[in-house]
């Protein structure tokens, strides 16, 4: 019931989804008030308002769920992307500087290095207020309809719903459609149903173009535009945008190595946990450790494949292993925040301490984890401003203006630690970031 229909927007078709798999949180329920959808064949109406589980109800299961919802979900991804420059090798890399072996540097050249990581951080730790975008010169066309193929990942989810909001927005129709990729076909019968809409545009969502050639190729067949967000292809037909792309992602890796840096100098010492299936988090490790080398040259760097089925589950204990075979590591660096599942408890069990979780694309666990202590650092960004954003690309083509701005545009980034992070623990976002697209978009 978390994937629901707003009114006056189009069915929701959903594919390959299991019965069992309701919530888009291990942590909520979300229904909404008076809506309905369709949802396995039957129509769903609510007439509640917002249910939230209490925590101790939800703690049983949010590991599980997780799991179920997102672990295995990257897994059967990586079956259908095909990924540039990733590492298969599911083992583990150990440098020291950029030689591999030796020790380079001095400690005058790292305390300079360290100021320039609290410098570069300094211009990230208050709250995000712009996306960087100019206005458009009139307000778009009313009476688009958006195809939003979304996989049913909990963060995907809510960037989904930032989209539904700036489509009704603009006066358009919206045609979510969430897949399972659980499932062997989830993806292709997402991408089929989306072609078989006919929608005006499409959104596709941290998938890349390779994964769903045979739509695209339809899609650019009958001029469909289509904006990506989340991956690392080049913008090409019928691709016209990608927003939050491997460039923008790459200064999360700055950030994430600066900090590292302003916190230890010299003393650096970090184990990268990343699935490297996924080419943006290929990006965003290669961004880091080229950054981090490049502050201090003389700290020393391992990086650590994981699988994402794993997560919750191995990969605790593939953390603990690797800290205790190497137990000056202080730092365990995420490639994205739900790779911590369980990461943090399972060292406090082992009685492992000083080691600081720090990554990118943080969950509101991974923020509260941040105000109770248990986690040090995340690199956010704005989840349904995303959603929002990549709407603006498409109201700019169908306004005859260029595009190519929602691809360049900086991606706003927010150094979250205790003293910033939002308490209550929530996503970040830019501050009133749906009245400034309005602005922008000239409607409301």
């Amino acid at each position: 019931m978390a994937w629901v229909t707003p009114a006056g927007h189009a069915s929701l078709h959903t594919r390959g989804m299991t019965k069992n798999k309701h919530t888009s949180s291990p942590y909520e329920c979300h229904i909404t008030r008076g809506h309905t959808s369709r949802f396995y064949g039957h129509q769903i109406t609510s007439n509640f308002g917002e249910i939230t589980m209490d925590k101790a109800s939800a703690a049983a299961r949010r590991a599980s769920r997780m799991r179920n919802c997102i672990s295995v979900a990257v897994n059967a991804t990586m079956s259908v992307v095909v990924l540039a420059g990733c590492s298969s090798s599911g083992g583990s890399k150990s440098q020291t500087g950029t030689s591999g072996a030796s020790t380079v540097g001095n400690t005058s050249s790292t305390a300079a290095n360290v100021a320039e990581a609290k410098s570069l951080m300094a211009k990230y730790e208050a709250p995000m207020t712009a996306f960087s975008l100019p206005p458009l010169k009139s307000a778009p066309p009313r009476g688009k309809k958006i195809a939003l193929v979304y996989n049913n990942i909990p963060g995907s989810i809510d960037i989904l719903h930032g989209a539904e909001e700036a489509v009704q927005a603009l006066g358009w129709t919206s045609i979510p459609i969430i897949y399972d990729p659980t499932t062997p076909t989830g993806l292709q019968e997402a991408y089929a149903q989306a072609v078989r809409d006919n929608p005006d545009g499409v959104i596709a969502w941290s998938v890349d173009e390779t994964a769903y050639a045979q739509a695209a190729k339809q899609f650019a067949a009958k001029h469909i535009p289509v904006v990506e967000g989340v991956t690392a292809d080049a913008v090409t037909p019928p691709v016209i945008a990608n927003v939050n792309n491997a460039d923008q992602i790459a200064l999360a890796g700055r950030l994430t190595a600066a900090y590292v840096i302003a916190q230890k100098g010299a003393d650096a010492n970090v184990a990268v946990f990343n699935v490297r299936s996924f080419s943006i988090l290929v990006a965003y490790e290669t961004a880091f450790k080229t950054e981090y080398l490049r502050l201090c040259p003389s700290c020393k760097y391992k990086s650590v494949s994981v699988q994402g089925a794993d997560i919750g589950t191995k990969v605790p204990a593939q953390v603990v292993s690797t800290i205790q075979t190497d137990p000056k590591i202080n730092f365990a660096v995420m490639g994205f925040g739900n790779i911590s599942l369980g990461v943090s408890a399972a060292l406090h069990s082992a009685g492992v301490s000083g080691v600081k979780v720090v990554g990118e694309a943080p969950t509101t666990p991974n923020i509260s984890s941040v105000l109770n202590g248990s986690e040090d650092m995340w690199v956010g960004f704005p989840i349904r401003g995303m959603g929002w954003t990549v709407m603006d690309a498409l109201a700019r083509y169908f306004n005859n203006e260029s595009t190519a701005i929602d691809t360049t545009a900086p991606t706003p980034f927010q150094i979250l630690t205790k003293a910033n992070a939002p308490n209550p623990a929530a996503q970040p976002e830019v501050v009133s970031y749906q009245a400034l697209f309005k602005q922008l978009w000239h409607v409301g």
